[in-house]
Order: structure tokens, then sequence, then C-alpha cells
């Protein structure tokens, strides 16, 4: 039987294009020792276990278990990451503008998720708003990215 948690396993996935894409540039990099390199580094293992904890946690989600807690930490921990690569590639107005707007996207979701989660735990509105939370934090991790 399908059940509806299985769509957060598979918005989940968002998250690969943007570990493939660091992992593509980590192949193509000569330097490997270059401050940008070495956070590359630390995002792709970030993002590897991001995705990992998620489907973990999705196949069976039990709220307020040490998988979600994990999950949960890891989350706010490559949020900070991401951030931190993004200002380190000295952006424009117009891309920090751009990105500020993705973030709040990003609050907006991440609120209502939680917001429907407290209502009821894996509600219909719930997994709606966290899927979306899943794909724009997978636009903005490319954006970032690119």
């Amino acid at each position: 039987m399908w059940k509806s948690n299985y769509v957060l396993c598979l918005t989940t996935l968002f998250f690969v294009i943007p570990l493939c894409y660091i992992l593509y540039e980590l192949i193509q990099s000569r330097d490997i020792l270059r401050r940008n390199c070495i956070l590359s580094y630390i995002l792709l293992f970030a993002l590897s276990m991001n995705v990992i904890l998620s489907i973990m946690f999705w196949c069976n989600p039990v709220k307020k278990s040490s998988i979600h807690m994990m999950d949960s930490l890891l989350v706010r921990i490559s949020l900070v990451l991401f951030i931190v690569y993004f200002c380190l590639q000295s952006p424009s107005f117009k891309e920090l503008a751009i990105f500020a707007f993705i973030l709040c996207v990003i609050g907006m979701f991440a609120y209502y998720s939680n917001y429907y989660s407290s209502i009821y735990w894996c509600n219909k509105k719930h997994i709606r708003y966290h899927s979306l939370f899943h794909f724009f934090c997978g636009i903005g991790c490319m954006y970032v990215l690119l």
C-alpha cells in the first residue's frame, strides 16, 4: 500500500541533482586544496547525509525520533553551509536578492510544513508543503552551485 509519506522519500531525490553536480565539479577540479573545493567536499558530505537520513526518516516518519532529530539538525547545518558557500562567491546585488527570495520561499514552506504537522502528523497539507520545501531547497542548492 502506498503511503503519502513516501512522496517525501521521492522529493528527497531533488537533492541528488546538486549532489551529482558537486561530485562532477570535484572530479573536474585540479586544485583540491582551494577554499571552495574543501567547502565543496563538506557540502558533498552534508548533502549525501541529508539524502540518506531523509529517506530513512520518511520511510518510517516517527515524530521526534532520533533519526528525525538528526535529519533536522543536519538540514540546519547544511543550510548554513550553503549560505556560507554562496557568500564566499562574492555575489552581485541581483544574485543576493534572488538568493534571499529563494530562502524566503524555503522558509515559508518550512513554516507551513511545521504548522500543518503540528495539527496532525503526516496529513496531506504537511506532506504537500514539505514536498515543496524539498523542491525549493533543491532549487536553492543548484542556484548556489551554479
